[in-house]
């Protein structure tokens, strides 16, 4: 016997399905300027056989599924007119297996009419997306996926709220042009991150092991660059223009630049170039390390042995270098390099207590 919970699985499957063959006709018509060809009907009625388990009939005339119950549909994507259930109540039919009094007594004879709207209304998805976000994300990371069968047990409230005067549109990214500029073609490949770095741990494992200085202290917070205050450190234990790398924390894996001069505690790790390495190719790796945070979380920290392992995606040369010309190519024609490429170019002077907040004074 097929479980709700396998039925559920099923029918978000069915649901995937139909969005995907909707919107993959929808370019074709947007296209050629017609409407979307779409089988609002059939489609209603298999997702309805899927949640149910009340088969077809076959493609035989007559009612819709097998105990002789009906589905009626209506479908709001990229509707003009407003969507309408036809066809509730039987009317003009003339065969003796279909026919049927052409009023309300038609319905006597009938198990179940399954009514099917296929909504877009878009604040309410919104809204159910950030809903779904706030209150069920944290339930999930890289060690625990959510599956089908999981996602089908989280609850939703039966209405939404709304934010007083606020359209949902407002809350979206804005499109917006940029020139047409292009980077060299590039060309990925995976490589072990303790090919481009030498691996190693920060030096300190407690504040206490320091007095109050002036060399800003490293840690795997997220906010304010990973400072955590300032301290005396030992000259040979003090670095600049690297990267760090959180261990713990919120984020595991995260990576932070930091063009000044620093100490570090060991709930990070200190990547150290093999050889010379460009500032755009630092950055992008920043850059590539960080589309990986997903992969670590509390329950999944992330250890020295983890990071020498670690595989990372880079651009590379026919010969497996590293393509940092190619890199450079994309990271320069960004519209923001002119100001922070500049800036970190020319070398940040000292971290000084005065641009973080009052705390850490």
């Amino acid at each position: 016997m097929t479980s709700d919970a396998q039925r559920t699985a099923a029918a978000l499957k069915v649901l995937e399905e139909h969005y995907r063959a909707f919107n993959a006709a929808k370019a074709f018509a947007d296209e050629t300027g017609h409407t979307v060809p779409c089988d609002t009907k059939s489609w209603s009625e298999i997702l309805v056989a899927t949640l149910s388990g009340l088969s077809g009939r076959n493609r035989m005339k007559g009612s819709d599924l097998s105990d002789g119950s009906d589905v009626k549909a209506a479908n709001t994507w990229s509707a003009i007119d407003t969507p309408r259930f036809n066809g509730a109540i039987p009317a003009g039919r003339t065969s003796a297996t279909s026919k049927k009094p052409p009023d309300i007594g038609a319905l006597a004879d009938i198990p179940y009419i399954f009514f099917v709207l296929w909504d877009e209304k878009r604040d309410k998805l919104l809204w159910y997306a950030a809903y779904l976000t706030s209150n069920h994300g944290w339930k999930f990371s890289f060690g625990r996926m959510a599956t089908s069968t999981r996602i089908s047990r989280l609850s939703l409230p039966a209405k939404c709220s709304r934010i007083p005067r606020t359209k949902s549109q407002d809350l979206l990214p804005k499109e917006t042009k940029t020139r047409n500029r292009k980077g060299r073609d590039l060309s990925f490949s995976t490589v072990p991150l303790a090919e481009l770095f030498r691996i190693e741990s920060g030096d300190f494992h407690s504040v206490a092991e320091l007095s109050e200085g002036i060399v800003p202290l490293i840690s795997c917070g997220a906010l304010d660059n990973g400072i955590i205050g300032f301290y005396d450190s030992p000259a040979n234990k003090i670095y600049r223009d690297m990267l760090t790398v959180a261990y713990n924390g919120d984020y595991p894996l995260m990576a932070k630049f930091h063009p000044y001069e620093f100490a570090a505690k060991d709930d990070v790790a200190l990547l150290h170039p093999h050889r010379p390495m460009r500032l755009e190719t630092t950055l992008f790796v920043q850059l590539m390390l960080n589309r990986e945070v997903w992969r670590h979380s509390y329950g999944r920290k992330l250890y020295w042995t983890r990071m020498e392992k670690f595989m990372i995606s880079m651009p590379t040369k026919s010969n497996g270098t590293v393509d940092e010309v190619g890199i450079a190519s994309w990271l320069r024609i960004n519209s923001l390099w002119s100001d922070v490429g500049r800036l970190l170019d020319n070398g940040l002077p000292r971290v000084r207590r005065s641009v973080l907040p009052k705390e850490l004074h």
